[in-house]
């Protein structure tokens, strides 16, 4: 997972954001159409919500970006990047303006990662999909549409995928606070840049598998193939 140069990420958003303004309408959000007028005045926004709780008090955040024109938007899961074990949201800002430009909301993540909060693998996986499942728990409060996918970039895409092609996997619904049970973590699109999408062939690939991948599945594909296996987003296809 690389660092991409600035125009690579200019190239990356400008994809990203077309294929989801092509997608959205289209992919089942609700029976009806959405419709995306033009957006009149700046986003809206709701900075530092908690969509979760982890072992140890963390506290799990995000940022609601919402485009004013439409009510209610539907809302897409921006996942960032890092390897697995840095990033944070605030790398994804850009896009989720874009987005609101188009008419979509989102709700842009940070999630616990590898060897700083317990993002080992299930944990960052769970903490993904609760971020589809809390809003749907909280759609009226939060005054959104349907959640219509999740996009996320390098191990971001990774997690995107994960809960975009596993259906309401009960392996992945986090104990304790808060109660998401009864709302489903599937998205029906996801759009992702540069990800893994096959742990089990990397050495193949490359020659080794990179540190942190092994840091986030617990041990080499030697040790762990169950595990490989299972966190592949394509064997899920």
């Amino acid at each position: 997972m690389e660092p991409c140069t600035t125009t690579t990420h200019t190239l990356a958003r400008a994809a990203l954001l077309a294929l989801l303004a092509f997608l959205a309408p289209a992919a089942g959000c609700e029976d009806e159409e959405i419709e995306q007028p033009p957006v009149v005045g700046e986003p809206g926004e709701q900075r530092d919500l908690v969509y979760a709780g982890a072992p140890g008090g963390v506290e799990l955040l995000g940022d609601l970006i919402l485009p004013l024109a439409v009510e209610p938007p539907p809302v897409v899961v921006i996942v960032h990047g890092g390897g697995f074990f840095q990033g944070s949201r605030g790398s994804m800002e850009e896009v989720a303006q874009a987005l609101a430009a188009r008419g979509l909301a989102s709700f842009n993540v940070d999630y616990r990662l590898v060897g700083v909060s317990g993002g080992e693998f299930p944990a960052s996986s769970v903490d993904v999909r609760d971020t589809i499942r809390f809003l749907r728990a909280q759609r009226s409060e939060l005054a959104v549409g349907p959640v219509c996918g999740t996009l996320g970039s390098s191990a971001g895409g990774t997690l995107a995928a994960l809960a975009a092609f596993t259906e309401d996997d009960p392996t992945m619904v986090r104990g304790g606070w808060p109660d998401l049970h009864g709302y489903s973590d599937v998205a029906p699109v996801f759009v992702g840049l540069y990800g893994v999408y096959d742990f089990t062939t990397r050495f193949e690939q490359h020659g080794y598998v990179p540190w942190p991948e092994e840091d986030y599945l617990g041990g080499t594909f030697e040790e762990q193939p169950a595990k490989y296996e299972y966190a592949s987003p394509a064997t899920w296809v």
